[in-house]
C-alpha cells in the first residue's frame, strides 16, 4: 500500500512538472489572468468616483458577466484537452508503476493542477484591486450601491463592467461563506471538466470528453437566455458552468433553480462515477486503446 501511495505520489509530480512547464499551460494561465483583470478592473475607477473603499469580495462576482463564464470553460477544456492521454513518455512510467497507481496519481495531479487554475482569479481579486479595497466583514457601501445604480455608474463614469451584482444575493447570503463557495464550486467544476476529459478518452480511446465538455457549456450558455424559452427551467440542472457560481443558485426559494445540495451532489458524484469507471477500464483494458488516438 505504502509502494502504491509513493508511486502515485511520483506520478502525480512527474505529471504536475510537464503540465506547469508546457507552453499550453502557461498561455492559459496567462489568458485566465489577463481576463481576471479585464473583470476586476473596473472595481478601482467606480471607487474613485463614489470616494468609498470596497470590502474584498469581487471574487464572487467573477462568473456574474455573459463572457468570463464561457472564457473560464473554454480555458478549462484547453488546459485539460491532453488530460490522460497516453504517450510514449507515459508508456515508460506504465512499465515502472502499476495501472492503479498511475491513475490515482493522475487524480491527485488533477486536484492539485485544478487548484491552481482556481488560484489565477481568486488571488488576482485581491492583486488588482487592492489599492481600492479595505477587510469588511459584509458587503460594504460600494457593492449595494453598484447592485442598485449599476447602469447610472456607468454612465457617469463612462467605464464598461464585466461583473454584475445581483441586490436579492446581497440580502441574503453573507460575503465569507459566498467567498468559500465560490472556491469550492469553481474547483469542482474544474475537477469535473478534467475528469470528463480524462475518463471519456479512457473508456473511449479518443478525446469525445472535449465534445461532451463543449456541449455541456453550450447548455449552459442556453440556460442564461435564449435557451429557457424553448426548452424551460431544466436547462438550469444540466448546466454544470453555472453551478460553479453560488450566486446562480437557488437561495431564494425558487424551485427553477438548483440547489446547493443538488450541486454538490451531481459534481461529487460525477467526479466518482468517472473516475471509478475510468479505474475498472484502465485496469482491464489495452493501454494502446487510449493512446494518441485524437
Amino acid at each position: 500500500m505504502n509502494t502504491m501511495l509513493k508511486n502515485s505520489w511520483s506520478i502525480a509530480k512527474v505529471t504536475w512538472t510537464r503540465w506547469i512547464t508546457s507552453g499550453k499551460t502557461v498561455f492559459c494561465l496567462v489568458v485566465l489572468f489577463f481576463f481576471s483583470c479585464v473583470t476586476y478592473v473596473s472595481l478601482n475607477d467606480i471607487v474613485a468616483f463614489l470616494g468609498e473603499k470596497a470590502s474584498p469580495w469581487i471574487f464572487v462576482w467573477f462568473l456574474s458577466s455573459m463572457m468570463l463564464p464561457l472564457v473560464y470553460a473554454g480555458i478549462c477544456i484547453l488546459i485539460y484537452s491532453d488530460a490522460m492521454l497516453i504517450d510514449r513518455f507515459v508508456e515508460l512510467e506504465l512499465i515502472r508503476t502499476r495501472r492503479g497507481a498511475f491513475l490515482l496519481g493522475q487524480l491527485l495531479f488533477i486536484l492539485m493542477s485544478s487548484l491552481v487554475v482556481v488560484l489565477i482569479p481568486f488571488i488576482s481579486s485581491f492583486l488588482i484591486v487592492a489599492p481600492s479595497i479595505c477587510w469588511d466583514t459584509e458587503w460594504g457601501i460600494v457593492f449595494h450601491t453598484i447592485a442598485e445604480s449599476s447602469d447610472l455608474i456607468r454612465e457617469r463614469i463612462g467605464i464598461e463592467q464585466y461583473f454584475t451584482i445581483f441586490p436579492q444575493y446581497l440580502e441574503t447570503m453573507k460575503p465569507i461563506v459566498s467567498m468559500l463557495l465560490s472556491l469550492l464550486l469553481l474547483w469542482l467544476y474544474t475537477i469535473f471538466t478534467a475528469c470528463m476529459i480524462g475518463g471519456f478518452r479512457i473508456l473511449t480511446g479518443r478525446s469525445s470528453g472535449v465534445a461532451i465538455a463543449g456541449f455541456l457549456v453550450i447548455i449552459s450558455y442556453l440556460s442564461r437566455d435564449l435557451g429557457l424559452l424553448a426548452f424551460g427551467d431544466i436547462l438550469h440542472f444540466l448546466a454544470p458552468l453555472y453551478w460553479a457560481s453560488p450566486i446562480y443558485l437557488n437561495w431564494y426559494g425558487m424551485e427553477n433553480l438548483p440547489t446547493l445540495t443538488y450541486v454538490l451532489v451531481m459534481f461529487i458524484g460525477s467526479i466518482i462515477l468517472l473516475a471509478v469507471m475510468s479505474m475498472i477500464r484502465f485496469m482491464k483494458g489495452d493501454i494502446h486503446d487510449q493512446s494518441t488516438n485524437g
